[in-house]
């Protein structure tokens, strides 16, 4: 059940984020549709370094208390390959929302007088 209140709250958190301080795309159907489709792929990487934070506090805080980790393991290494894990599937899901960001058209700017 924690797992899940995670991914829920720091999607929001991503979400909301975004919205509020993403510069605005062009008016329009692709405009909208593109500004809203980076919202939720920016939600989506924020809940996954969520979930990928929650495992390793969750890994972490269940292993023995001698400094030994989880199967032979030790705690930097247990971090350390969360650290990957959490670069290469957020990061990807992260450059697809740039990439979204940066192909979306873009509004113009006001005309000065």
């Amino acid at each position: 059940m924690v797992p899940l209140i995670v991914v829920v709250v720091c999607f929001a958190g991503g979400v909301w984020a975004t919205l509020r301080w993403l510069p605005p795309l062009a008016r329009g159907p692709a405009g909208t549709l593109a500004y809203y489709g980076v919202c939720v792929l920016a939600g989506g990487v924020l809940a996954i370094v969520g979930l990928e934070v929650w495992e390793v506090i969750h890994v972490l805080s269940t292993s023995e208390p001698r400094g030994e980790g989880v199967f032979g393991r030790d705690k930097a290494e247990i971090v350390a390959d969360a650290l990957a894990q959490i670069f290469r599937d957020a990061g990807s899901l992260a450059a697809l929302t740039l990439i979204a960001y940066l192909v979306a058209p873009k509004a113009k700017p006001p005309e000065s007088s």
